[in-house]
């Protein structure tokens, strides 16, 4: 039988220098590359701040091309009249001259227009309810009364032989009062007894106001 004999471990096939040197390289190699983005970083900001002159001259600030220049301070006590830069910019105005009041005047008439044939409509009514349409026609024939149709702005002929415009005062005093300046052919007192009910309702303006705008339209 062969004597034992005691076989020592083997040992491994590199040192420990050799098995950190790959840790210590990757290791430089980060600190260099932090070190080279440090110095980086400071040339940068270096180059880059705005140039600031000694004392108390101002500070030039570099604007990027076609930029405008910051507005100069105004007078004192004088308001500055150029508008802030970024700030809203004035409008010129458009249109021709007198195009605003036209435009005015234009909304006025049809408002106008409006109104009165508002008031033409309740003086139609009016012509019903207070017993108007039993003594003038809207046709031209002759009734107790003269008939409305083409009675505004025409020349009427009085009994005691003038001739009056049936303008808008004919027509209120005559509404109001019959008799005062009474068409001829046709009797005194008549109208007045026939109006007698409705006095009250014929005193109101807004009542004259319509049945006037109302007698407008026959033409």
């Amino acid at each position: 039988m062969p004597p034992c004999v005691a076989h020592a471990a083997p040992s491994p096939s590199f040192t420990l220098a050799e098995e950190e040197t790959p840790v210590f390289r990757q290791a430089w190699f980060y600190v260099t590359l932090v070190a080279v983005a440090a110095v980086a970083f400071l040339l940068y900001s270096e180059f880059t701040r705005p140039e600031q002159a000694l004392g108390n001259e101002p500070v030039q600030v570099a604007r990027e091309p076609g930029a405008s220049a910051p507005a100069a301070p105004a007078a004192p006590g004088r308001p500055s009249t150029q508008p802030a830069e970024g700030g809203p910019q004035p409008q010129e105005a458009t249109g021709t001259p007198g195009q605003g009041a036209a435009e005015t005047r234009s909304g006025e008439s049809e408002g106008g227009e409006a109104l009165q044939a508002d008031l033409a409509a309740r003086g139609e009514q009016l012509y019903t309810q207070l017993g108007c349409s039993a003594c003038h026609s809207l046709d031209g024939t002759p009734l107790v009364g003269p008939s409305w149709k083409g009675l505004y702005g025409h020349e009427v002929k009085l009994g005691n032989g003038q001739a009056v415009t049936a303008d808008e005062a004919y027509l209120k005093e005559s509404i109001e009062n019959p008799d005062a300046k009474l068409v001829q052919g046709y009797p005194q007192g008549v109208m007045t007894a026939t109006i007698a009910p409705y006095k009250a309702q014929l005193s109101q303006q807004e009542n004259i106001d319509a049945l006037i705008a109302f007698i407008k339209t026959l033409e």
